[in-house]
């Protein structure tokens, strides 16, 4: 027995989709593609890949870790039998496959796509954790987004307002606008020794 939130998710996939003639024609999502390609699902209040949703709604559930590949090559393909579920590494391997690589050279090239995509993913936590870092030693200095001062003690220069705190060389830089102006520059946290917080 289906439930009438399973009713109302048949109802809401089935309005977005395109099936092409033939016994295995694809089932093209028709709303705007992420910029991978991706159909784009928003259901209960949340931001879903379109075939992710469509599998586990007619399928069940993705095995943890699993990808889902499109055996179809279609990424903006829902159709529950054009998608396999796959660790990453298959999946990486698979698409090599098809480009007429050897079965070989394509292991090859996933492996080394998969170090890349586990060095980018490791690069983007290292910059979140300095970001927030350097926030955090701005903030205990009474600096925060919003914040306005001069760049030195003098009550007639420049005023400045922090747009942005990130990190570069492991120490905060500070993003600051012209408030006349309207010139963005960066400075470091250790400069503001020499500068005046307003607010």
């Amino acid at each position: 027995m289906t439930t009438p939130q399973a009713g109302n998710l048949d109802a809401y996939l089935e309005a977005r989709i395109d099936r092409q003639p033939g016994d295995d024609g694809c089932w093209l999502w028709t709303l705007k593609p992420d910029r991978e390609g991706y159909g784009v699902a928003n259901w209960a209040g949340r931001t879903h890949r379109a075939h992710r949703l469509a599998y586990s709604h007619w399928v069940g559930p993705i095995p943890d870790g699993a990808e889902l590949d499109h055996t179809c090559e279609i990424h903006a393909c829902v159709r529950p039998s054009h998608l396999d579920p796959v660790t990453g590494l298959v999946n990486l391997e698979r698409k090599h496959l098809r480009r007429g690589e050897t079965p070989e050279r394509a292991r090859e090239l996933a492996l080394l796509d998969q170090q890349m995509y586990a060095r980018q993913s490791e690069k983007r936590r290292a910059d979140t954790a300095a970001r927030s870092a350097a926030a955090d030693v701005a903030q205990s200095v009474g600096v925060r987004v919003g914040t306005r001062l001069r760049r030195s003690t003098s009550k007639a220069g420049v005023i400045w307002r922090v747009v942005a705190i990130t990190a570069y060389g492991g120490e905060p830089w500070l993003t600051v606008t012209s408030e006349r102006t309207g010139y963005e520059d960066r400075m470091r946290l250790g400069d503001l020794a020499v500068a005046t917080i307003i607010t």
